[in-house]
């Protein structure tokens, strides 16, 4: 009796084992990301990407289509999908030391000329890609033929990345938008994946809805205000902030939240403070604590003192909780 009771719990445990298996494996096989169901309007774009060894995840199994993406994120696509050869001398980037794991793919990017270092002297790894930057990475990246002409109205013969756009519009690689091109637009990681794609695959192309034209299209002084693809409608206070205290500086308006949430490594927030120009986050892991700042006016991203060895799923979590708070802060002056 007790013979045929363990061999009939031995074959259920392995019935339960191979139907999970094959349960997980078809679950495996049916997304490649668990945030990117069959019905996102990127799926073929991003899973055609993956497949091809170009783009990568998160460990967790995400892909976070909607976060920006990152200049670190996008010259490591570049260097997959194609062959860079250098057209210029290297430059040294007071921000990528030598000893940095991406010191080698950032030389090899800047030597291919497909991207600049900033004005300050740095590189940039973690600050989002605009449009305008998109534009000129594309072209360089693939070496694509020019095209010169105009089909948004909020790019004018002055903008330095107008053929750019021209060229990516022509070949079908970024849609009309309703005649916008969004030079300051942060471009997120599922339209990045989605451009790259089209530009690789030309049958995967958009085809152009209307001609270019020889001059600027009604013209208009484009918007460099940043636009967050987190935003939403102003609010008094972000949703799980709680508003501390409200204090008078010299510098302005100051308001002190605690936040009482966790994100990636086990980092806890402490305190989150605002004003009119940035972003303050208050940091604590295991037995020290650091600052990471979020600029509201370009929505650049930074360590404050102390610059910690986080990684870039934590880098990413405290990014995104900067664009909230300026977003839900959008209407506070």
């Amino acid at each position: 009796m007790i013979k045929k009771l363990i061999t009939s719990t031995l074959a259920l445990t392995l019935a339960l084992s191979v139907a999970t298996s094959t349960a997980d494996a078809a679950t495996s096989k049916s997304t490649i990301f668990k945030d990117v169901p069959k019905t996102h309007s990127m799926y073929k774009h991003i899973t055609s990407m993956k497949q091809k060894g170009i783009i990568s995840g998160y460990s967790d199994g995400t892909f976070r289509p909607n976060q920006g993406v990152t200049r670190k994120q996008v010259i490591a696509m570049a260097a997959k999908a194609t062959q860079l050869k250098p057209v210029r001398k290297g430059k040294e980037f007071k921000d990528v030391k030598k000893s940095d794991p991406n010191y080698k793919r950032v030389q090899l990017a800047y030597r291919a000329g497909i991207i600049d270092g900033k004005s300050n002297g740095k590189f940039g790894l973690n600050d989002k890609v605009t449009r305008a930057e998109m534009s000129k990475i594309l072209v360089k990246t693939f070496k694509l033929k020019l095209q010169k002409g105009y089909i948004f109205n909020d790019i004018t013969k002055s903008n330095s990345y107008k053929d750019y756009a021209a060229t990516l519009y022509a070949k079908g690689i970024i849609p009309e938008n309703k005649g916008k091109f969004e030079a300051n637009k942060v471009v997120t990681r599922a339209e990045y994946a989605a451009f790259t794609n089209r530009t690789i695959n030309p049958s995967q192309a958009l085809k152009p809805s209307k001609k270019l034209k020889s001059t600027p299209v009604k013209a208009k002084v484009a918007n460099t205000s940043y636009v967050s693809p987190f935003k939403k409608k102003p609010s008094k206070t972000p949703p799980g902030a709680k508003l501390l205290k409200t204090e008078k500086f010299e510098t302005g308006v100051w308001k002190t939240y605690s936040y009482n949430k966790k994100i990636s490594g086990g980092h806890k927030i402490k305190l989150v403070r605002v004003n009119k120009y940035v972003v303050v986050i208050k940091v604590q892991v295991k037995k020290y604590e650091y600052l990471a700042q979020y600029n509201r006016e370009n929505s650049r991203f930074s360590f404050l003192m102390l610059d910690p060895k986080v990684s870039q799923n934590t880098i990413e979590d405290l990014y995104t909780i900067g664009e909230d708070f300026d977003a839900y802060l959008s209407g506070w002056y």
